[in-house]
């Protein structure tokens, strides 16, 4: 947004009396201790959505559009935790090293107040639109396969969700995200009582809306399949297929829920905090308060992938032999997996060429 702020805010005093026109940082325990903080949980957050993405192209718990569409969003939220540890390597960077930066560089004068400076952004609102469009599709997903639901198990739209849709969303999220935003991490300090309010909210005030809706809509899903499948068990129990992708939509309707909470919960924070600062001079000039709002996105995307982990027995039973595959892949635990996993394979293939044979031989006998 136009009036993103520094990392850190600038406590220091401008001197009449030097005219030098420079501004120094200054950093204390508390607010070294937040920036650490907030890497560590940024760097868990984007190995927990590595996760995600492993488990979700290894087993096939969910419709493959759907699958393709959560790991899609699990992408995103990595790239914001990324994004974030980026900002917080920054933070420790300037508070270790005491930052300066010349007021000129900031279009300033001396008489403004620079404690109001900081990263106002806990979420990007590049990260923001393509969560909200990203959902927009899900949304639609999830509608169409429980009208069509007798027939959704057999349909994909891989070409589509795969290359069309992500490339138009990923583009036009970027596009938007220009138009609203400076992407400056550092020494972008704009006073916060400058402009509309609601205008340099508005992307979140959208993206809040918007993911209000889809709550409501996976709540009325919810229940319209579980009425469903009363129905289907009851009067129409020997249709297997039409049970199962009830069953599906229930639990994928149960799974995206959470996240949309978190999510909405998450912009919430960030408008309110964004307002909170605003009219409150004492936190404006508490700059370890001002650096913990940017806790939000890293606890999110922590809380996004442990509620697909948690509540899907195949990614909970799996979830630890997968993430010592990916980042501990010398350890016993990865070398155990892969050999069970190479054994399984033999004996499988082994099963197969028996089957072949004894197929073959029965062709023979009957000619």
């Amino acid at each position: 947004m136009s009036d993103n702020r520094s990392i850190l805010g600038f406590v220091g005093i401008v001197s009449d009396e030097s005219k030098m026109n420079v501004v120094s940082t200054s950093c204390n325990v508390k607010l070294f201790a937040v920036l650490m903080m907030e890497l560590c949980v940024s760097l868990l957050g984007a190995a927990l959505c590595a996760l995600t993405i492993a488990l979700l192209r290894r087993f096939n718990v969910f419709h493959a559009n759907l699958r393709m569409l959560v790991g899609n969003i699990a992408l995103i939220v990595l790239l914001g935790s990324l994004y974030a540890s980026l900002r917080a390597i920054i933070g420790v960077y300037q508070c270790s090293n005491g930052s300066t930066t010349h007021l000129s560089n900031l279009m300033l004068d001396t008489d403004q107040r620079l404690s109001e400076c900081y990263l106002r952004d806990s979420i990007s609102p590049a990260i923001a639109i393509a969560l909200t469009m990203t959902g927009l599709w899900i949304a639609i997903e999830r509608l169409y396969a429980t009208l069509n639901f007798a027939v959704y198990e057999y349909q994909s739209m891989r070409c589509v969700v795969n290359t069309l849709l992500p490339i138009i969303f990923y583009v036009i999220g970027f596009l938007l995200s220009l138009c609203v935003s400076k992407i400056d991490l550092t020494f972008s300090c704009v006073k916060l009582t400058d402009g509309d309010y609601l205008k340099a909210n508005i992307v979140y005030i959208i993206a809040a809306f918007f993911e209000a809706i889809f709550l409501i809509l996976y709540v009325l899903l919810y229940y319209d399949n579980k009425a469903r499948q009363v129905e289907y068990i009851r009067d129409h129990y020997d249709s297997f297929s039409s049970r199962f992708q009830i069953n599906e939509n229930i639990k994928s309707t149960r799974l995206l829920i959470p996240f949309n909470i978190a999510f909405l919960l998450l912009l919430m924070l960030t408008v309110f905090t964004a307002s909170t600062h605003n009219g409150d001079h004492s936190l404006q000039s508490d700059d370890t308060l001002k650096e913990m709002r940017n806790l939000f996105y890293p606890l999110f995307s922590i809380v996004f992938p442990l509620s697909y982990i948690y509540r899907c027995p195949i990614f909970y039973s799996k979830a630890r032999t997968v993430a010592a595959d990916m980042f501990f892949p010398h350890s016993t635990e990865a070398k155990k997996s892969r050999r069970l996993s190479a054994l399984i394979s033999e004996k499988q293939k082994a099963h197969f060429e028996l089957l072949i044979a004894t197929w073959e031989e029965d062709a023979m006998k009957t000619q």
